[in-house]
């Protein structure tokens, strides 16, 4: 886990540099329009959700957080002990999935991307 931080911050410094030099990474990613993600406009955090953004590619940007809250949160309880206690760390770690979802939201849609894809891979 402390090796995650420095992973996520290459991640996302990486994504963004690529989105401003390379022009084929403004492009779109199976039904996401741009991993540069909704941020790439220079909006910070969630404001792009209230801003004259199309409805349709808000929504499309919406998706993979669910999906990534959705696998992690499976991911989870797939491989939690039957007779585990219910105790703050289970809590905490059923927390972690909504954490996840909300930076996906507000972070380039490629880190969505990655933690979707390592999530399903660590289901398989």
């Amino acid at each position: 886990i402390t090796c995650l931080g420095p992973i996520f911050i290459a991640l996302y410094r990486s994504i963004q540099q690529l989105s401003i030099s390379d022009s084929h990474f403004a492009e779109s990613f199976f039904f996401i329009p741009s991993l540069a993600g909704p941020n790439a406009d220079g909006l910070a955090g969630l404001t792009w959700l209230t801003s004259d953004m199309d409805p349709a590619t808000k929504a499309a940007y919406c998706v993979l957080p669910v999906l990534v809250v959705v696998s992690q949160y499976a991911n989870i309880k797939l491989n939690q002990p039957p007779n585990m206690v219910q105790n703050w760390v289970t809590r905490t770690l059923t927390a972690f999935p909504i954490l996840s979802g909300i930076t996906a939201l507000s972070s380039p849609a490629g880190i969505g991307v990655y933690w979707f894809a390592n999530s399903i891979f660590s289901l398989v």
